[in-house]
């Protein structure tokens, strides 16, 4: 009998769980051997933290347990709950020392962000409790300032338009400005709902001089002045600081280059410290090796980005997997590579919002409300990992 192909994927989030579903799939036939190395016992929902941070009892949901997704209980996948401190080329090397063998590994260990992006902890209850501290804060501060015009700072400016008595001021360089493929008829229907229909005062073409540890920490809840790039000075009870991640979980890969520094550059960008990877989701230095979602350096940061690149990878593989078991001499495999979609949803609260579809365009409330706003797709995420979701 032919030896199993051994597979190993670091990270079980978004994209990490994508990249299983596929590969359990194919398990009894291509004979395949599946771990995934995640210290979570959770899928921490973080695309929903920016209404945890504004409604009671919401915190709690955003964690779903993966005790009883279809790919742990039928057996195709076992969960090593541990971090890996290194990997090299035919190996990952766990923090207790254990090391775990592979001919294929799929990294996708994300990225940091402070409160309400990804707060930091190994438990549900680290990460619960540093969201209702944060919402507790919110309570209690009427004047509320929004540093980022991304989506995630967009969308906590609606979560917190929807609470009774709060001024807020979104401040940013431009909406979504980094996303060069959103039309200006998404980012004129945002500004319209923002400032006419909620009431933000909005402050573009600018910027807050936040420290590294304030953007580390997500918010600093005390009474201030704050001081703008254009003179201009903000005074709020409460900053939350949106402008993107703090931090790539990349040092992992730093071993994958060699040692030297050469060796290292050609494995992760010392500039952003993403790894770097082709077009097919290949790492540049390794064709066994995968990068998918945020720890990589192709594509936009989003969580629906991070599935698209997952889903794609683990078919690339799975080429290679096929590839490496025929014994036709010769035989080429074409890989796919990534194009990516100029789609965004952008929810302003439960009942507001607005998008941009693939073949559709610029749409408003109706859909963005119907497609994530209720409830961030909580559901169907619970749906898909066999997990009993609460009630929204």
């Amino acid at each position: 009998m032919a030896s199993k192909t051994r597979i190993v994927v670091v990270g079980g989030s978004f994209a990490g769980l994508e990249v299983l579903s596929t590969f359990s799939k194919h398990k009894e036939r291509l004979n395949l051997d599946i771990i995934l190395v995640e210290p979570h016992n959770h899928f921490h929902y973080n695309l929903a933290f920016v209404r945890a941070v504004t409604q009671p009892d919401f915190a709690e949901k955003c964690f779903i347990p993966l005790a009883n997704a279809t790919v742990f209980t039928s057996g195709a996948v076992k969960h090593v709950r541990a971090r890996v401190s290194k990997a090299l080329d035919d190996r990952v090397v766990l923090e207790d020392g254990e090391e775990i063998a592979f001919d294929y590994l799929v990294v996708a260990t994300g990225s940091r962000f402070g409160v309400p992006g990804r707060p930091s902890g190994d438990t549900v209850h680290e990460v619960t409790r540093q969201l209702v501290v944060a919402r507790e804060a919110v309570e209690r501060a009427r004047r509320i300032l929004v540093v980022g015009t991304g989506a995630v700072g967009i969308e906590l400016a609606g979560e917190l338009t929807d609470l009774p008595g709060k001024e807020v001021t979104l401040v940013g360089s431009g909406l979504l400005a980094h996303d060069a493929g959103i039309s200006d008829r998404l980012r004129d229907k945002l500004r319209d709902k923002l400032t006419r229909d909620r009431g933000v005062r909005l402050v573009l073409g600018t910027r807050v001089q936040v420290t590294a540890e304030q953007r580390a920490a997500g918010y600093v809840d005390e009474k201030r002045m704050w001081h703008l790039a254009n003179g201009e000075q903000i005074e709020a009870d409460l900053m939350f600081t949106c402008t993107g991640h703090t931090g790539l979980n990349t040092e992992l890969a730093e071993s994958l280059g060699g040692g030297d520094g050469d060796g290292r550059e050609q494995v992760i960008d010392p500039g952003t410290q993403a790894i770097r990877v082709r077009p097919t989701m290949q790492l540049r230095a390794h064709d066994h090796i995968f990068a998918v979602g945020d720890c990589n350096d192709y594509g936009r940061k989003l969580a629906f980005v991070a599935r698209q690149q997952a889903a794609m990878a683990a078919n690339n593989l799975l080429k290679l997997v096929r590839k490496r078991a025929t014994t036709s001499a010769g035989c080429t495999t074409e890989l796919d590579e990534f194009k990516p979609m100029d789609a965004c949803i952008v929810t302003l609260g439960a009942r507001d919002g607005a998008a941009q579809l693939p073949y559709i365009g610029t749409v408003g409330r109706t859909l963005a409300v119907m497609l994530k706003g209720k409830d961030f797709m909580l559901r169907r995420n619970y749906k898909q990992l066999n997990a009993t979701a609460p009630s929204f």
